[in-house]
């Protein structure tokens, strides 16, 4: 057997032994409520979905998991709830990456939802993004400019008039693949403040230099945000920050909306 088919193996062994035990340890009236882990690709979410997915009483739904995602998107919300009746664990970790203009609308929709947004320095999220997927978010962001965005993604609908005007005035057609990746998070970490849930106490918005600085007092934060309380030992956390690369070097006006934004993040 190769080691990737072990690893898998072992992967849904230890799936199905948390689930058998998160089900017999379940009180009769549970009922379990969906915790949104927001950001941007290449953001740090995925690190802090594996960590949760290693508490008790708490199961995890990545952005790549079939069941709750088309492609990048959140299935319906009846499926959702059906997802969140079935799955044995007080709190269910939904990954948002492609669906960040929607998150007021699916805090609305399911009952006793919370969300966590992570952001993390542009600089870093630019610098993978570009190391990952060369020049996608830039052509994203000068469709976005164009008018032909895809209508569904989240660079496609509910951006502001005015922050496309921003992305316009940046000259698109004339950046690099970093600054278009600048701009792709400065476009998706917005929606933080045009949908208002900066200030949503349903919402938990953590830059990932505090996570990174208290990896342990982050996720006690996080599980308490999401009503779930832990008797066991908390897993590994690391979202350790990347050190910029002179290849992604991003300046002039797309520096100055970023660092504008990541000023009001930390705040």
């Amino acid at each position: 057997m190769a080691w990737q088919d072990r690893a898998l193996a072992r992967q849904l062994l230890s799936n199905a032994r948390k689930a058998l035990n998160q089900w017999l340890d379940a009180p009769d009236d549970r009922r379990s409520h969906a915790l949104l882990v927001v950001g941007t690709p290449h953001g740090g979410t995925g690190a802090l979905v594996a960590a949760l997915h290693g508490c008790e009483q708490v199961w995890t739904w990545g952005a790549d998991a079939a069941a709750a995602f088309d492609g990048e998107h959140l299935r319906p919300p009846d499926v959702v709830e059906a997802l969140l009746w079935a799955t044995p664990a007080d709190a269910v970790v939904l990954e948002i990456l492609g669906d960040v203009h929607l998150v007021d609308r699916v805090l609305e929709v399911h009952d006793g939802a919370r969300a966590v947004w992570l952001v993390r320095p542009w600089r870093e999220v630019a610098e993978l993004a570009v190391a990952a997927q060369g020049d996608a978010a830039l052509r994203a962001i000068q469709a976005l400019a164009d008018g032909t965005a895809e209508e569904t993604g989240a660079l496609g609908v509910r951006v502001p008039e005015a922050v496309v005007e921003q992305v316009r005035a940046c000259r698109p057609a004339d950046l690099s693949p970093a600054a278009g990746a600048a701009l792709d998070w400065y476009v998706r970490t917005s929606f933080l403040y045009t949908l208002q849930l900066d200030t949503d106490p349903r919402v938990l918005v953590l830059p990932t230099p505090t996570v990174a600085a208290d990896p342990v007092a982050t996720l006690t934060r996080v599980l308490a945000h999401a009503g779930v309380s832990t008797r066991q030992p908390l897993p590994a956390l690391d979202l350790a920050p990347s050190p910029p690369s002179p290849a992604v070097e991003v300046g002039g006006d797309v520096a100055a909306l970023c660092d504008a934004l990541w000023t009001r993040v930390v705040a």
